[in-house]
């Protein structure tokens, strides 16, 4: 019925089937632990970008009363 060469090529596909399954499952169960250690960070970014912001507006600010002033 089956050739030896059709036999595996059907085992390889069989094998790729299984590790591809096997890959998506791995991905799939490491997802949460990505998306939420991932938004920690995110939130420490903002608030140190606010920081940056508000210290600039500071620094801009002097610089136009100084300009002002001239």
């Amino acid at each position: 019925m089956f050739t030896d060469s059709s036999l595996i090529v059907i085992f390889a596909f069989i094998i790729f089937i299984l590790v591809s399954i096997g890959a998506v499952v791995v991905l799939w169960a490491a997802l949460p632990f990505s998306v939420f250690g991932v938004k920690d960070l995110l939130k420490k970014m903002i608030a140190e970008q606010e920081k940056t912001n508000a210290l600039l507006r500071e620094m801009a600010g002097a610089l136009k009363r100084k300009d002002d002033a001239s």
